[in-house]
Protein backbone atom coordinates (compact mmCIF):
# COMPACT_ATOMS: atom_id res chain seq x y z
CA UNK A 1 0.00 0.00 0.00
CA UNK A 2 2.69 2.16 0.97
CA UNK A 3 4.66 2.43 -1.99
CA UNK A 4 1.77 2.59 -4.11
CA UNK A 5 0.96 6.11 -2.97
CA UNK A 6 4.33 7.14 -3.06
CA UNK A 7 4.21 5.86 -6.75
CA UNK A 8 1.23 7.62 -7.46
CA UNK A 9 0.92 11.00 -5.46
CA UNK A 10 1.63 14.04 -6.90
CA UNK A 11 4.01 14.15 -3.54
CA UNK A 12 7.60 14.23 -5.27
CA UNK A 13 6.66 15.32 -8.76
CA UNK A 14 5.10 18.74 -7.94
CA UNK A 15 7.37 20.96 -5.42
CA UNK A 16 5.86 23.89 -5.64
CA UNK A 17 1.99 22.59 -4.89
CA UNK A 18 0.54 21.80 -1.67
CA UNK A 19 -1.99 18.55 -0.33
CA UNK A 20 -4.27 17.49 2.08
CA UNK A 21 -4.28 14.42 2.53
CA UNK A 22 -7.64 12.54 3.71
CA UNK A 23 -7.98 9.17 4.60
CA UNK A 24 -10.83 7.23 6.52
CA UNK A 25 -8.27 4.62 8.41
CA UNK A 26 -5.26 6.53 9.80
CA UNK A 27 -2.26 5.59 11.50
CA UNK A 28 -1.65 5.62 15.09
CA UNK A 29 -3.68 3.71 17.79
CA UNK A 30 -7.40 3.75 18.91
CA UNK A 31 -8.49 4.24 22.69
CA UNK A 32 -11.93 3.25 22.48
CA UNK A 33 -12.68 -0.11 24.48
CA UNK A 34 -9.06 -1.46 24.48
CA UNK A 35 -5.66 -0.43 22.64
CA UNK A 36 -5.28 -1.38 18.69
CA UNK A 37 -3.35 -0.16 16.20
CA UNK A 38 -5.19 0.47 12.78
CA UNK A 39 -1.86 -0.28 10.72
CA UNK A 40 0.42 -2.85 10.93
CA UNK A 41 3.87 -1.77 12.48
CA UNK A 42 5.90 -2.27 9.09
CA UNK A 43 3.23 -0.53 6.77
CA UNK A 44 3.03 2.69 9.59
CA UNK A 45 6.56 2.81 9.77
CA UNK A 46 6.54 3.42 6.15
CA UNK A 47 3.74 5.32 6.02
CA UNK A 48 4.79 7.96 8.60
CA UNK A 49 8.89 7.79 6.80
CA UNK A 50 6.74 8.97 3.43
CA UNK A 51 5.21 11.78 5.27
CA UNK A 52 8.03 13.04 6.66
CA UNK A 53 10.12 12.72 3.23
CA UNK A 54 6.88 15.02 2.12
CA UNK A 55 6.17 17.45 4.70
CA UNK A 56 7.50 20.11 3.16
CA UNK A 57 4.23 20.00 0.93
CA UNK A 58 1.60 17.91 3.26
CA UNK A 59 -0.37 21.16 4.95
CA UNK A 60 -2.17 18.47 6.71
CA UNK A 61 -3.67 14.97 7.35
CA UNK A 62 -7.21 14.13 7.33
CA UNK A 63 -8.56 10.98 9.22
CA UNK A 64 -11.99 9.60 10.35
CA UNK A 65 -12.88 5.99 11.30
CA UNK A 66 -13.49 6.67 15.43
CA UNK A 67 -16.28 9.33 14.75
CA UNK A 68 -14.94 11.49 17.11
CA UNK A 69 -13.05 14.96 16.84
CA UNK A 70 -9.19 15.29 17.43
CA UNK A 71 -5.82 16.20 16.93
CA UNK A 72 -2.94 14.38 16.76
CA UNK A 73 0.54 14.35 16.42
CA UNK A 74 1.76 11.36 13.39
CA UNK A 75 5.29 12.42 14.63
CA UNK A 76 6.95 9.60 16.87
CA UNK A 77 10.16 8.82 18.83
CA UNK A 78 11.95 7.85 15.17
CA UNK A 79 10.40 10.67 13.31
CA UNK A 80 10.89 13.48 16.01
CA UNK A 81 10.86 16.51 13.40
CA UNK A 82 7.42 15.58 12.20
CA UNK A 83 5.10 18.06 12.10
CA UNK A 84 1.91 17.92 9.99
CA UNK A 85 -1.13 18.79 11.66
CA UNK A 86 -3.49 16.28 11.89
CA UNK A 87 -7.14 16.06 12.16
CA UNK A 88 -9.69 13.28 12.93
CA UNK A 89 -12.89 14.19 12.10
CA UNK A 90 -16.11 13.92 13.80
CA UNK A 91 -19.46 12.01 12.95
CA UNK A 92 -21.82 14.07 10.89
CA UNK A 93 -24.99 11.82 11.69
CA UNK A 94 -26.03 10.21 14.57
CA UNK A 95 -25.31 6.81 13.44
CA UNK A 96 -24.11 4.79 16.71
CA UNK A 97 -25.35 7.24 19.01
CA UNK A 98 -22.64 9.76 17.87
CA UNK A 99 -23.35 13.59 18.76
CA UNK A 100 -23.96 15.16 14.79
CA UNK A 101 -20.87 17.77 14.49
CA UNK A 102 -18.39 19.20 11.89
CA UNK A 103 -15.62 21.48 11.81
CA UNK A 104 -14.57 24.41 9.68
CA UNK A 105 -11.10 26.05 9.59
CA UNK A 106 -9.68 28.43 7.50
CA UNK A 107 -6.30 27.47 5.35
CA UNK A 108 -4.06 30.56 5.09
CA UNK A 109 -0.64 30.72 2.69
CA UNK A 110 2.53 30.90 4.51
CA UNK A 111 6.05 32.32 2.68
CA UNK A 112 8.56 29.49 2.82
CA UNK A 113 5.77 26.81 4.83
CA UNK A 114 2.42 25.08 4.27
CA UNK A 115 -0.35 27.33 4.97
CA UNK A 116 -1.70 27.64 8.45
CA UNK A 117 -4.61 26.64 10.00
CA UNK A 118 -7.03 29.15 11.49
CA UNK A 119 -10.52 29.35 12.32
CA UNK A 120 -10.80 25.85 13.44
CA UNK A 121 -14.12 25.78 14.35
CA UNK A 122 -16.59 22.75 15.98
CA UNK A 123 -19.96 22.79 15.85
CA UNK A 124 -21.54 19.59 17.77
CA UNK A 125 -25.50 19.08 18.17
CA UNK A 126 -26.57 17.80 21.31
CA UNK A 127 -28.38 14.45 20.39
CA UNK A 128 -28.96 13.90 24.55
CA UNK A 129 -31.79 17.15 24.71
CA UNK A 130 -32.76 16.27 21.28
CA UNK A 131 -33.45 12.73 22.13
CA UNK A 132 -34.67 13.55 26.13
CA UNK A 133 -36.25 16.91 25.63
CA UNK A 134 -37.05 17.20 21.53
CA UNK A 135 -34.70 20.20 22.05
CA UNK A 136 -32.77 21.17 18.50
CA UNK A 137 -29.48 22.85 20.08
CA UNK A 138 -26.23 23.27 19.00
CA UNK A 139 -22.72 23.93 21.00
CA UNK A 140 -20.00 25.68 18.84
CA UNK A 141 -16.30 25.73 20.55
CA UNK A 142 -13.36 27.50 18.96
CA UNK A 143 -10.38 25.76 20.31
CA UNK A 144 -7.96 28.44 19.65
CA UNK A 145 -9.32 31.25 21.91
CA UNK A 146 -11.10 29.03 24.54
CA UNK A 147 -7.83 27.06 24.99
CA UNK A 148 -5.24 29.09 23.43
CA UNK A 149 -4.44 26.02 21.05
CA UNK A 150 -2.38 26.47 18.06
CA UNK A 151 -3.11 24.22 15.43
CA UNK A 152 0.14 24.87 13.64
CA UNK A 153 3.70 23.26 14.84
Amino acid sequence: MTEQFEANSKLSVDQQREFILSMHVFPGMEYYGKAKSFFRVDAEEKFVSILSKYQAQITMLLGAHIHKFEFRSPGDSSHPDLHIPFMITSSVTPIYGNNPSYQTFVLTPSKGKTSQLSDVTMSSFQLQYYITLGAKHWITDKPTETSGFDFNY
